[in-house]
């Protein structure tokens, strides 16, 4: 009966304790929902293909329009169309671009499901820009009359040259390269009706291939030690309310919005320091920044800024400080990996703005600083190339730092 008694008290122990119950239970499942999206999700890869000299869309409407012939840009199909990329028509079938795309598109993954998804792209920089920002998985380059040399190679056994042209830092580009490599034999198979091999040459972008193992990592490493902050902040919050400080500091009508954000810039300057030693690390064993180091921090700094709203969500439902320990690690975990901060997921597109493809993942502020350090660390970068990603930060810093100090002053400035 005594054991009975124990094990009851225990049970209701734990039950009086739902966040560290859920932590418990919910941690493994959320890790087989993460390897899914990581190793074995349907979302297929995005592949770009520019095929040199072929005839640029806007080209096309304008000879057309100069010869009196109706554009079809008026068409509600094509008014989707983007500038960057196009889908593959009628008359684009007949190019070796638009062959390509219609094979690529047609590979099916083992359990069904498309494997890739192909398109046109009318710029060799801006998919080179969008290779940069992970927004595609790889770019096959067709040189300037692909086909016809096919046809002559036999004769002058000289074999067309494809170029797969991708950032290898990127876990995906590993992946579809070797898919491409087997679409492209047999892409020139169809063509050829021979089985005779073309050369496919792997091209890396902003020296990429340069770049170890360890070193592709450093930049997600780097944010990781600024998400870390949402513990420290989270606990020096609640510490306040915990040890009944806060109702003198209700006293002197200090407002919520000062003491938060007092708290808020000594938890930045934490985060810089954070940044300073994880990247001094770094360099004693090897890592090296091809872009200004100042950029780097700089953009460690505004992410330590955009934890913050976080920290103080979870301050304002932790009723002491091992409370706030624990919920933290649930908006931890989704920082951590969501952002793509120590592998990069798929995304899950929701539109675009302004020409660019917002992502579900895009909603957490390290998604941004990931790609910004990417581009800084790995590409070289400058201020002006990561200002998009800087801005986006900023935004959702004040988004999450406002929903973070009405909470608090809700839930606990009222109550203290």
């Amino acid at each position: 009966m005594r054991l009975w008694s124990v094990f009851r008290k225990s049970i209701r122990e734990q039950w009086r304790e739902p966040w560290g119950l859920a932590l418990t239970l919910g941690t493994a499942p959320f890790f087989v929902l993460l390897y899914w999206l990581f190793f074995g999700g349907t979302t297929p890869f995005v592949v770009l293909v520019f095929e040199e000299g072929r005839p640029s869309l806007k080209a096309d409407t304008a000879a057309k329009s100069s010869a009196g012939m109706p554009s079809k840009t008026n068409s509600p199909a094509a008014s989707k169309t983007k500038a960057t990329a196009t889908t593959v028509s009628k008359e684009e079938e007949v190019s070796a671009g638009g062959q390509l795309v219609k094979l690529l598109s047609s590979l099916k993954r083992p359990r069904g499901g498309a494997l890739m998804k192909a398109s046109l792209v009318e710029g060799l920089a801006e998919a080179k820009q969008r290779l940069t920002r992970r927004q595609a998985a790889a770019l096959v380059v067709v040189p300037r009359g692909f086909l016809q040399a096919l046809a002559g190679a036999e004769a002058t056994a000289k074999k067309p040259k494809l170029r797969i042209v991708g950032d290898f830092t990127d876990p995906q580009y590993a992946s579809v390269a070797v898919v491409l490599n087997a679409a492209l034999q047999r892409f020139v198979q169809e063509a050829t009706n021979t089985p005779m091999p073309v050369e496919v040459a792997k091209e890396a972008i902003a020296r990429s291939d340069q770049r170890t193992e360890f070193e592709n990592y450093v930049p997600g490493l780097l944010i990781l030690s600024v998400v870390m902050l949402i513990f420290s902040a989270a606990m020096t919050i609640t510490y306040e309310v915990e040890m009944g400080t806060l109702r003198r500091l209700q006293l002197s009508n200090l407002s919520a919005f000062s003491l938060l954000l007092g708290i808020a810039l000594s938890q930045v300057l934490l985060g810089t320091l954070s940044v300073l030693l994880t990247f001094g690390m770094a360099a004693i064993l090897g890592f090296r920044s091809q872009g200004p180091l100042w950029v780097a921090i700089l953009v460690g700094a505004v992410t330590s800024l955009s934890i913050m709203g976080v920290a103080m969500i979870v301050a304002s439902f932790a009723r002491t400080v091992t409370e706030a320990f624990l919920l933290s690690n649930f908006p931890l975990f989704l920082l951590m990996f969501f952002s793509g901060a120590i592998r990069p997921i798929p995304k899950v597109p929701l539109g675009v703005i302004g020409g660019r493809e917002i992502g579900l993942y895009d909603f957490l502020q390290p998604t941004h600083a990931v790609v910004a350090l990417n581009k800084v660390l790995t590409f070289g970068a400058s201020l002006r190339d990561v200002v998009f990603e800087v801005g986006a930060v900023l935004v959702l810093a004040a988004l999450y730092f406002g929903v973070g100090v009405a909470l608090f002053h809700l839930r606990r400035m009222r109550i203290a």
